[in-house]
């Protein structure tokens, strides 16, 4: 941090968290994201200098994947997390079930 507090990773859950409410159809931010976004860029701007360049490319395409990038570098794993946790309800992430045959127990 340079300069202050940095409050880019509150911001990221906030979004992470109601990511259904600022998702459009097409998958990219819609407005009230952007400006979510926005304001993200900002403390990025402010406080974390390394990720100008990645955070320069969220805001001009702001899909989905996009974000999770910017997301995992600003919040780490945790990032996956709250994705999951939007959109399926899952609280642990998305564990993956082994796959079973047809007769096998």
């Amino acid at each position: 941090m340079e300069d202050g507090m940095d409050h880019s990773g509150d911001l990221m859950r906030a979004l992470l968290t109601k990511i259904r409410e600022y998702l459009s159809n097409d998958g990219t931010l819609n407005s009230d994201g952007r400006r979510l976004l926005r304001d993200i860029v900002r403390e990025v701007a402010k406080n974390r200098r390394g990720l100008m360049k990645l955070a320069k490319r969220v805001r001009k395409e702001p899909s989905l994947e996009n974000v999770m990038k910017l997301a995992r570098e600003i919040i780490g794993d945790e990032a996956d997390e709250l994705l999951a946790a939007a959109l399926w309800g899952l609280d642990e992430g998305i564990a993956e079930e082994p796959y079973r045959r047809k007769g096998d127990h």
